[in-house]
Protein backbone atom coordinates (compact mmCIF):
# COMPACT_ATOMS: atom_id res chain seq x y z
CA UNK A 1 0.00 0.00 0.00
CA UNK A 2 2.87 2.34 0.79
CA UNK A 3 4.52 1.66 -2.57
CA UNK A 4 1.19 2.12 -4.32
CA UNK A 5 0.64 5.46 -2.61
CA UNK A 6 4.14 6.65 -3.56
CA UNK A 7 3.58 5.64 -7.20
CA UNK A 8 0.29 7.49 -7.27
CA UNK A 9 1.98 10.71 -6.16
CA UNK A 10 4.37 10.42 -9.10
CA UNK A 11 1.67 9.74 -11.68
CA UNK A 12 1.30 12.23 -14.52
CA UNK A 13 -2.21 10.96 -15.38
CA UNK A 14 -5.07 9.81 -13.17
CA UNK A 15 -5.39 6.03 -13.47
CA UNK A 16 -8.94 6.39 -14.91
CA UNK A 17 -7.51 8.46 -17.77
CA UNK A 18 -4.74 5.93 -18.37
CA UNK A 19 -7.29 3.16 -18.79
CA UNK A 20 -9.55 5.30 -21.01
CA UNK A 21 -6.75 6.06 -23.48
CA UNK A 22 -6.43 2.37 -24.28
CA UNK A 23 -9.91 2.45 -25.83
CA UNK A 24 -9.80 3.32 -29.51
CA UNK A 25 -12.43 6.06 -29.37
CA UNK A 26 -10.73 7.82 -26.48
CA UNK A 27 -7.32 7.47 -28.14
CA UNK A 28 -8.78 9.13 -31.25
CA UNK A 29 -10.29 11.86 -29.07
CA UNK A 30 -7.15 12.63 -27.05
CA UNK A 31 -4.47 12.42 -29.75
CA UNK A 32 -6.07 12.82 -33.18
CA UNK A 33 -9.27 14.86 -32.93
CA UNK A 34 -7.51 17.59 -30.93
CA UNK A 35 -6.77 20.61 -33.17
CA UNK A 36 -8.18 18.74 -36.20
CA UNK A 37 -10.52 20.96 -38.17
CA UNK A 38 -13.12 18.85 -40.05
CA UNK A 39 -12.93 18.95 -43.82
CA UNK A 40 -15.69 19.33 -46.36
CA UNK A 41 -17.58 16.32 -45.01
CA UNK A 42 -18.05 15.51 -41.36
CA UNK A 43 -17.60 11.91 -40.19
CA UNK A 44 -20.57 11.03 -37.98
CA UNK A 45 -20.90 7.80 -35.99
CA UNK A 46 -24.63 7.11 -35.53
CA UNK A 47 -25.92 4.66 -32.88
CA UNK A 48 -29.33 2.95 -33.03
CA UNK A 49 -30.84 0.53 -30.48
CA UNK A 50 -33.22 -0.95 -33.06
CA UNK A 51 -33.06 -2.15 -36.67
CA UNK A 52 -33.98 0.73 -38.98
CA UNK A 53 -35.08 -1.41 -41.93
CA UNK A 54 -37.92 -1.82 -42.45
CA UNK A 55 -39.03 1.40 -40.69
CA UNK A 56 -41.87 -0.33 -38.83
CA UNK A 57 -42.17 2.21 -36.00
CA UNK A 58 -41.93 5.97 -35.62
CA UNK A 59 -38.39 6.00 -34.25
CA UNK A 60 -37.10 4.05 -37.23
CA UNK A 61 -38.84 6.50 -39.59
CA UNK A 62 -37.20 9.50 -37.90
CA UNK A 63 -33.78 7.81 -37.95
CA UNK A 64 -34.03 6.85 -41.61
CA UNK A 65 -35.19 10.36 -42.55
CA UNK A 66 -32.10 11.83 -40.89
CA UNK A 67 -29.71 9.27 -42.38
CA UNK A 68 -31.16 9.87 -45.86
CA UNK A 69 -31.00 13.67 -45.63
CA UNK A 70 -27.63 13.76 -43.87
CA UNK A 71 -25.78 11.81 -46.57
CA UNK A 72 -25.68 14.97 -48.71
CA UNK A 73 -23.70 16.75 -46.00
CA UNK A 74 -21.69 14.11 -44.11
CA UNK A 75 -20.43 10.54 -44.11
CA UNK A 76 -22.51 8.56 -41.62
CA UNK A 77 -21.19 5.38 -40.02
CA UNK A 78 -24.04 3.37 -38.52
CA UNK A 79 -23.60 1.09 -35.50
CA UNK A 80 -26.92 -0.58 -34.72
CA UNK A 81 -28.43 -3.41 -32.73
CA UNK A 82 -30.71 -5.90 -34.44
CA UNK A 83 -33.05 -8.22 -32.56
CA UNK A 84 -32.09 -11.42 -34.38
CA UNK A 85 -29.95 -12.73 -37.24
CA UNK A 86 -32.92 -12.81 -39.64
CA UNK A 87 -33.00 -8.99 -39.59
CA UNK A 88 -29.42 -8.66 -40.82
CA UNK A 89 -30.29 -9.13 -44.49
CA UNK A 90 -33.02 -6.48 -44.24
CA UNK A 91 -30.45 -3.86 -43.19
CA UNK A 92 -28.56 -4.14 -46.51
CA UNK A 93 -30.57 -1.20 -47.91
CA UNK A 94 -28.83 1.08 -45.39
CA UNK A 95 -25.52 0.54 -47.22
CA UNK A 96 -26.91 2.83 -49.91
CA UNK A 97 -27.20 5.79 -47.54
CA UNK A 98 -24.45 5.13 -44.97
CA UNK A 99 -20.71 5.26 -45.57
CA UNK A 100 -20.29 2.16 -43.37
CA UNK A 101 -22.51 -0.08 -41.26
CA UNK A 102 -21.99 -2.42 -38.33
CA UNK A 103 -24.76 -4.56 -36.83
CA UNK A 104 -24.74 -6.36 -33.48
CA UNK A 105 -27.34 -9.00 -32.59
CA UNK A 106 -28.68 -7.99 -29.20
CA UNK A 107 -28.49 -10.46 -26.33
CA UNK A 108 -31.95 -10.50 -24.79
CA UNK A 109 -31.06 -12.19 -21.50
CA UNK A 110 -30.67 -9.63 -18.70
CA UNK A 111 -29.59 -11.28 -15.44
CA UNK A 112 -31.04 -9.63 -12.37
CA UNK A 113 -28.35 -7.82 -10.40
CA UNK A 114 -29.39 -6.23 -7.13
CA UNK A 115 -26.13 -4.26 -7.00
CA UNK A 116 -26.76 -2.58 -10.38
CA UNK A 117 -28.77 0.64 -9.87
CA UNK A 118 -29.46 1.09 -13.59
CA UNK A 119 -33.04 0.53 -14.84
CA UNK A 120 -33.66 -2.80 -16.52
CA UNK A 121 -34.38 -1.14 -19.89
CA UNK A 122 -30.86 0.33 -19.76
CA UNK A 123 -29.18 -2.95 -18.74
CA UNK A 124 -30.91 -4.70 -21.65
CA UNK A 125 -28.80 -2.63 -24.04
CA UNK A 126 -25.49 -2.92 -22.18
CA UNK A 127 -23.22 -4.92 -24.47
CA UNK A 128 -19.41 -5.06 -24.56
CA UNK A 129 -19.41 -6.04 -28.25
CA UNK A 130 -21.55 -3.01 -29.13
CA UNK A 131 -19.22 -0.72 -27.17
CA UNK A 132 -16.22 -2.21 -28.99
CA UNK A 133 -17.93 -1.57 -32.36
CA UNK A 134 -18.44 2.09 -31.39
CA UNK A 135 -14.77 2.57 -30.52
CA UNK A 136 -13.76 0.81 -33.71
CA UNK A 137 -15.92 3.14 -35.80
CA UNK A 138 -14.73 6.28 -33.98
CA UNK A 139 -11.09 5.35 -34.56
CA UNK A 140 -11.09 3.83 -38.05
CA UNK A 141 -13.52 6.36 -39.54
CA UNK A 142 -11.73 9.34 -37.93
CA UNK A 143 -15.04 10.47 -36.48
CA UNK A 144 -15.84 14.07 -35.58
CA UNK A 145 -19.26 13.50 -33.98
CA UNK A 146 -21.06 10.75 -32.04
CA UNK A 147 -24.86 10.82 -32.54
CA UNK A 148 -26.78 8.62 -30.08
CA UNK A 149 -30.45 7.65 -30.39
CA UNK A 150 -32.78 6.96 -27.44
CA UNK A 151 -32.19 7.09 -23.68
CA UNK A 152 -31.15 3.43 -23.47
CA UNK A 153 -27.99 4.13 -25.50
CA UNK A 154 -26.99 7.18 -23.45
CA UNK A 155 -24.68 4.82 -21.53
CA UNK A 156 -22.34 4.85 -24.56
CA UNK A 157 -21.56 8.58 -24.30
CA UNK A 158 -17.84 8.55 -23.57
CA UNK A 159 -15.79 11.06 -21.66
CA UNK A 160 -14.71 12.72 -24.89
CA UNK A 161 -13.15 16.16 -24.98
CA UNK A 162 -12.99 16.82 -28.72
CA UNK A 163 -15.63 14.46 -30.13
CA UNK A 164 -19.00 15.93 -29.08
CA UNK A 165 -21.80 13.53 -28.16
CA UNK A 166 -25.37 14.33 -29.22
CA UNK A 167 -28.47 12.53 -27.91
CA UNK A 168 -31.87 12.39 -29.59
CA UNK A 169 -34.58 11.77 -27.00
CA UNK A 170 -37.22 10.18 -29.23
CA UNK A 171 -39.37 10.46 -26.15
CA UNK A 172 -38.48 11.55 -22.63
CA UNK A 173 -38.41 8.11 -21.09
CA UNK A 174 -39.29 8.96 -17.51
CA UNK A 175 -42.11 11.25 -18.65
CA UNK A 176 -43.49 8.51 -20.88
CA UNK A 177 -43.33 5.94 -18.07
CA UNK A 178 -44.94 8.37 -15.63
CA UNK A 179 -47.85 8.87 -17.98
CA UNK A 180 -48.27 5.11 -18.39
CA UNK A 181 -48.43 4.72 -14.62
CA UNK A 182 -51.00 7.51 -14.42
CA UNK A 183 -53.28 5.82 -16.95
CA UNK A 184 -52.64 2.21 -15.92
CA UNK A 185 -53.05 2.43 -12.15
CA UNK A 186 -50.56 2.43 -9.27
CA UNK A 187 -48.16 -0.50 -8.94
CA UNK A 188 -45.16 -0.29 -6.54
CA UNK A 189 -42.74 -2.08 -8.96
CA UNK A 190 -43.70 0.35 -11.75
CA UNK A 191 -43.15 3.30 -9.42
CA UNK A 192 -39.70 1.96 -8.48
CA UNK A 193 -38.83 1.52 -12.17
CA UNK A 194 -39.99 5.10 -12.82
CA UNK A 195 -37.77 6.50 -10.04
CA UNK A 196 -34.78 4.51 -11.31
CA UNK A 197 -35.33 5.81 -14.83
CA UNK A 198 -35.82 9.39 -13.62
CA UNK A 199 -32.52 9.28 -11.72
CA UNK A 200 -30.62 7.63 -14.56
CA UNK A 201 -31.95 9.81 -17.37
CA UNK A 202 -31.36 13.14 -15.62
CA UNK A 203 -27.81 12.14 -14.72
CA UNK A 204 -27.10 10.97 -18.27
CA UNK A 205 -28.37 14.10 -20.02
CA UNK A 206 -25.73 16.25 -18.33
CA UNK A 207 -22.99 14.36 -20.21
CA UNK A 208 -24.05 15.46 -23.70
CA UNK A 209 -22.90 18.45 -25.71
CA UNK A 210 -26.47 18.93 -26.97
CA UNK A 211 -29.79 17.12 -26.59
CA UNK A 212 -32.31 16.85 -29.41
CA UNK A 213 -36.01 16.52 -28.51
CA UNK A 214 -39.20 16.31 -30.54
CA UNK A 215 -40.93 19.53 -29.51
CA UNK A 216 -40.77 22.76 -27.56
CA UNK A 217 -43.01 21.09 -24.96
CA UNK A 218 -40.35 18.40 -24.45
CA UNK A 219 -37.70 21.09 -24.04
CA UNK A 220 -39.75 22.98 -21.46
CA UNK A 221 -40.46 19.77 -19.55
CA UNK A 222 -36.77 18.84 -19.33
CA UNK A 223 -35.77 22.34 -18.22
CA UNK A 224 -38.05 21.99 -15.20
CA UNK A 225 -35.70 19.25 -13.98
CA UNK A 226 -32.40 20.42 -15.46
CA UNK A 227 -32.40 24.21 -15.92
CA UNK A 228 -28.63 24.04 -16.58
CA UNK A 229 -29.44 22.54 -20.00
CA UNK A 230 -30.82 25.88 -21.21
CA UNK A 231 -29.24 26.66 -24.58
CA UNK A 232 -28.21 23.03 -25.16
CA UNK A 233 -31.58 21.59 -26.27
CA UNK A 234 -32.75 21.56 -29.91
CA UNK A 235 -36.43 20.86 -30.57
CA UNK A 236 -36.57 21.39 -34.35
CA UNK A 237 -33.85 19.15 -35.83
CA UNK A 238 -34.95 15.51 -35.69
CA UNK A 239 -38.70 14.87 -35.49
CA UNK A 240 -39.11 15.57 -39.21
CA UNK A 241 -40.06 13.85 -42.47
CA UNK A 242 -39.56 14.47 -46.18
CA UNK A 243 -43.09 15.50 -47.17
CA UNK A 244 -42.11 15.28 -50.84
CA UNK A 245 -42.04 11.48 -50.59
CA UNK A 246 -45.75 11.42 -49.75
CA UNK A 247 -48.36 11.82 -52.46
CA UNK A 248 -50.97 14.32 -51.27
CA UNK A 249 -54.54 13.08 -51.81
CA UNK A 250 -57.38 15.23 -50.50
CA UNK A 251 -60.24 13.71 -52.53
CA UNK A 252 -61.44 10.34 -53.76
CA UNK A 253 -61.09 8.68 -50.38
CA UNK A 254 -63.21 5.69 -49.36
CA UNK A 255 -66.19 7.11 -47.42
CA UNK A 256 -66.72 6.14 -43.77
CA UNK A 257 -63.33 4.46 -43.30
CA UNK A 258 -61.14 5.05 -40.26
CA UNK A 259 -57.47 4.12 -40.04
CA UNK A 260 -55.39 3.29 -36.96
CA UNK A 261 -51.66 2.75 -37.53
CA UNK A 262 -49.04 1.85 -34.95
CA UNK A 263 -46.78 -0.86 -33.57
CA UNK A 264 -48.38 -3.02 -30.87
CA UNK A 265 -45.00 -3.55 -29.29
CA UNK A 266 -45.43 0.04 -28.09
CA UNK A 267 -47.69 0.13 -25.02
CA UNK A 268 -49.27 3.57 -25.69
CA UNK A 269 -50.65 2.20 -28.97
CA UNK A 270 -52.14 -0.81 -27.16
CA UNK A 271 -53.71 1.37 -24.46
CA UNK A 272 -54.95 3.95 -26.95
CA UNK A 273 -56.64 1.50 -29.31
CA UNK A 274 -58.26 -0.36 -26.40
CA UNK A 275 -59.69 2.94 -25.10
CA UNK A 276 -60.98 3.85 -28.56
CA UNK A 277 -62.66 0.48 -29.17
CA UNK A 278 -64.29 0.36 -25.76
CA UNK A 279 -65.40 3.98 -25.33
CA UNK A 280 -65.37 5.80 -28.68
CA UNK A 281 -66.10 3.35 -31.50
CA UNK A 282 -69.54 2.34 -30.12
CA UNK A 283 -70.52 6.04 -30.16
CA UNK A 284 -69.44 6.35 -33.81
CA UNK A 285 -71.29 3.19 -34.86
CA UNK A 286 -74.45 4.27 -33.05
CA UNK A 287 -74.63 7.42 -35.21
CA UNK A 288 -73.17 5.93 -38.41
CA UNK A 289 -73.47 2.11 -38.51
CA UNK A 290 -71.61 1.73 -41.80
CA UNK A 291 -68.28 3.01 -40.50
CA UNK A 292 -65.34 0.60 -40.89
CA UNK A 293 -62.03 0.68 -38.97
CA UNK A 294 -58.76 -0.52 -40.54
CA UNK A 295 -56.01 -1.42 -38.06
CA UNK A 296 -52.43 -1.63 -39.35
CA UNK A 297 -49.29 -2.28 -37.35
CA UNK A 298 -46.62 -4.76 -36.37
CA UNK A 299 -46.61 -6.67 -33.10
CA UNK A 300 -49.18 -8.73 -31.23
CA UNK A 301 -52.60 -7.10 -31.59
CA UNK A 302 -54.04 -9.58 -29.08
CA UNK A 303 -52.58 -7.32 -26.39
CA UNK A 304 -55.44 -4.91 -27.13
CA UNK A 305 -58.02 -7.42 -25.95
CA UNK A 306 -61.20 -9.01 -27.24
CA UNK A 307 -62.64 -5.69 -28.44
CA UNK A 308 -60.69 -6.01 -31.73
CA UNK A 309 -62.91 -8.96 -32.70
CA UNK A 310 -65.65 -6.87 -34.29
CA UNK A 311 -67.19 -7.25 -37.77
CA UNK A 312 -66.57 -3.54 -38.49
CA UNK A 313 -62.82 -3.92 -37.88
CA UNK A 314 -60.30 -5.11 -40.50
CA UNK A 315 -56.90 -6.21 -39.14
CA UNK A 316 -54.08 -5.63 -41.65
CA UNK A 317 -51.09 -6.50 -39.46
CA UNK A 318 -47.69 -5.21 -40.52
CA UNK A 319 -47.91 -3.16 -43.72
CA UNK A 320 -44.57 -2.66 -45.56
CA UNK A 321 -45.82 0.53 -47.23
CA UNK A 322 -48.32 2.63 -45.27
CA UNK A 323 -48.84 5.19 -48.04
CA UNK A 324 -51.52 3.13 -49.81
CA UNK A 325 -53.67 3.12 -46.67
CA UNK A 326 -53.01 6.82 -46.06
CA UNK A 327 -54.28 7.57 -49.58
CA UNK A 328 -57.48 5.52 -49.24
CA UNK A 329 -58.95 5.97 -45.73
CA UNK A 330 -61.16 8.94 -44.88
CA UNK A 331 -59.88 9.74 -41.35
CA UNK A 332 -56.85 8.70 -39.31
CA UNK A 333 -57.35 8.34 -35.56
CA UNK A 334 -54.64 8.84 -32.92
CA UNK A 335 -56.21 7.95 -29.55
CA UNK A 336 -52.92 8.11 -27.59
CA UNK A 337 -53.24 8.43 -23.80
CA UNK A 338 -49.59 8.08 -22.72
CA UNK A 339 -46.09 8.40 -24.08
CA UNK A 340 -43.99 11.40 -25.06
CA UNK A 341 -42.54 13.02 -28.18
CA UNK A 342 -44.07 13.58 -31.62
CA UNK A 343 -46.05 10.83 -33.37
CA UNK A 344 -44.59 10.18 -36.80
CA UNK A 345 -47.92 8.69 -37.91
CA UNK A 346 -49.45 12.16 -37.65
CA UNK A 347 -46.70 13.78 -39.72
CA UNK A 348 -47.14 11.09 -42.36
CA UNK A 349 -50.91 11.58 -42.33
CA UNK A 350 -50.54 15.35 -42.68
CA UNK A 351 -48.17 14.88 -45.63
CA UNK A 352 -50.48 12.36 -47.33
CA UNK A 353 -53.64 14.47 -47.04
CA UNK A 354 -55.70 12.31 -44.66
CA UNK A 355 -57.47 14.38 -41.97
CA UNK A 356 -56.72 13.39 -38.37
CA UNK A 357 -58.55 13.21 -35.06
CA UNK A 358 -56.23 12.92 -32.07
CA UNK A 359 -56.16 13.24 -28.32
CA UNK A 360 -54.37 16.34 -27.06
CA UNK A 361 -51.46 14.22 -25.85
CA UNK A 362 -51.31 12.42 -29.20
CA UNK A 363 -50.92 15.77 -30.97
CA UNK A 364 -48.38 17.04 -28.44
CA UNK A 365 -45.74 19.21 -30.06
CA UNK A 366 -47.80 19.86 -33.18
CA UNK A 367 -50.20 22.53 -31.93
CA UNK A 368 -49.23 26.16 -31.41
CA UNK A 369 -50.79 29.58 -30.94
CA UNK A 370 -52.11 29.53 -34.51
CA UNK A 371 -54.00 26.28 -33.95
CA UNK A 372 -53.68 22.54 -34.61
CA UNK A 373 -53.27 20.79 -37.97
CA UNK A 374 -55.80 18.19 -36.79
CA UNK A 375 -58.97 17.90 -34.72
CA UNK A 376 -58.30 17.37 -31.01
CA UNK A 377 -60.53 15.77 -28.36
CA UNK A 378 -59.92 13.92 -25.09
CA UNK A 379 -63.41 12.87 -24.02
CA UNK A 380 -64.90 9.79 -25.76
CA UNK A 381 -68.11 11.55 -26.88
CA UNK A 382 -66.21 14.55 -28.21
CA UNK A 383 -63.67 12.30 -29.97
CA UNK A 384 -66.53 10.47 -31.69
CA UNK A 385 -68.18 13.79 -32.59
CA UNK A 386 -64.99 15.06 -34.29
CA UNK A 387 -64.75 11.85 -36.33
CA UNK A 388 -68.38 12.12 -37.44
CA UNK A 389 -67.91 15.78 -38.35
CA UNK A 390 -65.07 14.94 -40.74
CA UNK A 391 -66.88 11.94 -42.23
CA UNK A 392 -70.03 14.00 -42.86
CA UNK A 393 -68.20 17.02 -44.29
CA UNK A 394 -65.65 15.90 -46.93
CA UNK A 395 -65.09 19.48 -48.07
CA UNK A 396 -64.21 20.67 -44.56
CA UNK A 397 -62.03 17.58 -44.05
CA UNK A 398 -60.14 18.39 -47.28
CA UNK A 399 -59.48 21.96 -46.10
CA UNK A 400 -58.10 20.63 -42.81
CA UNK A 401 -55.84 18.25 -44.76
CA UNK A 402 -54.47 21.08 -46.91
CA UNK A 403 -53.58 23.13 -43.83
CA UNK A 404 -51.90 20.08 -42.29
CA UNK A 405 -49.76 19.51 -45.40
CA UNK A 406 -48.66 23.14 -45.34
CA UNK A 407 -47.76 22.75 -41.66
CA UNK A 408 -45.47 19.76 -42.36
CA UNK A 409 -43.75 21.52 -45.25
CA UNK A 410 -43.22 24.62 -43.15
CA UNK A 411 -42.47 23.26 -39.66
CA UNK A 412 -41.29 19.64 -40.05
CA UNK A 413 -39.22 19.63 -43.24
CA UNK A 414 -36.45 17.00 -43.11
CA UNK A 415 -34.16 18.68 -45.64
CA UNK A 416 -34.19 22.09 -43.93
CA UNK A 417 -33.84 20.56 -40.46
CA UNK A 418 -30.87 18.41 -41.49
CA UNK A 419 -29.00 21.42 -42.88
CA UNK A 420 -29.36 22.98 -39.42
CA UNK A 421 -28.34 19.69 -37.77
CA UNK A 422 -25.09 19.53 -39.75
CA UNK A 423 -24.38 23.18 -38.91
CA UNK A 424 -24.94 22.38 -35.21
CA UNK A 425 -22.46 19.51 -35.44
CA UNK A 426 -19.84 21.76 -37.05
CA UNK A 427 -20.38 24.56 -34.57
CA UNK A 428 -19.80 22.26 -31.61
CA UNK A 429 -16.74 20.59 -33.15
CA UNK A 430 -15.24 23.97 -34.00
CA UNK A 431 -15.92 25.30 -30.49
CA UNK A 432 -13.99 22.38 -28.96
CA UNK A 433 -11.08 22.73 -31.38
CA UNK A 434 -10.81 26.46 -30.63
CA UNK A 435 -10.93 25.80 -26.89
CA UNK A 436 -8.05 23.31 -27.22
CA UNK A 437 -6.03 25.76 -29.33
CA UNK A 438 -6.25 28.54 -26.75
CA UNK A 439 -3.17 28.96 -24.46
Amino acid sequence: MKARWRAKQLAVLPQQEAFLRQKAGHFRDRFEAVLEEPGERLQVVFLSPYPIEPPAHGGAVFMKETLTALRSHADVHLVSFVDNTMQLSQQAALNQICASTSFIVRKHSTPYDLSDPRPRVIREFADAEFEWAIHRALYLQRAHVLQIEYTMLAQYAGDYRHIPCFLFEHDISFQSMGRRIATGGFHPPALMAYLQLLRYELRSLRRFARIQVCSRENEEYLLQFLPELAGRIDFDLRAVIDAGRYSFTSSGRTPDTLLFAGSFSHLPNVQGLAWFLEQVFPEVLAKKPGVRLIVAGSGNIKRVGASVNHPAIEIKGFVPEIQDLLKAAAVLICPVLSGSGVRVKLLEAFAAGIPVVSTRLGAEGLCNSSGCPCEVADEPKQFAAEILKLLNDPSGAAQLAIRARQFVERERNAQAATVKLEATYRQEVRRRVMASASP
